[in-house]
């Protein structure tokens, strides 16, 4: 028996997309939605275009569970590069400005150091 293509197939659920460096959330989706067409496609957040990570997509009647989901506790993990500054403040820039840093180990520091947990 010949089920058809994914485009005639009635879909929905939730997909996770294992989204690498590169393309925006919004490019994910759309090729998500090319292939599940006619369906309704979102996802839940937005990974700058050099993140990776885990990127939910709501496919079909899936979409539903947005509100429900789109609250919920996200993890992220990522490294700081103190006293330097790019031109689109961000990773993917050039370096226009950089400063010393001085000691961080203070009273302030370990306060909010607590609201990071550790690994």
């Amino acid at each position: 028996m010949v089920l058809g293509s994914l485009t005639t197939l009635p879909l929905s659920g939730i997909l996770l997309i294992d989204k690498p460096a590169g393309p925006t959330s919004a490019e994910v989706v759309r090729q998500v939605k090319w292939r599940v067409k006619p369906a309704r496609v979102g996802h839940l957040g937005t990974l700058d275009p050099f993140a990776t990570g885990v990127l939910p997509i709501l496919v079909g009647e899936g979409t539903k569970l947005a509100p429900f989901l789109h609250d919920g506790d996200k993890h992220y993990e990522g490294l700081i590069v103190l006293g330097s500054e790019t031109d689109t403040l961000d990773r993917t820039g050039e370096v226009v400005r950089t400063a010393p840093i001085r000691r961080l180990i203070t009273p302030s520091w370990r306060r909010s150091r607590r609201s990071f947990p550790a690994r």
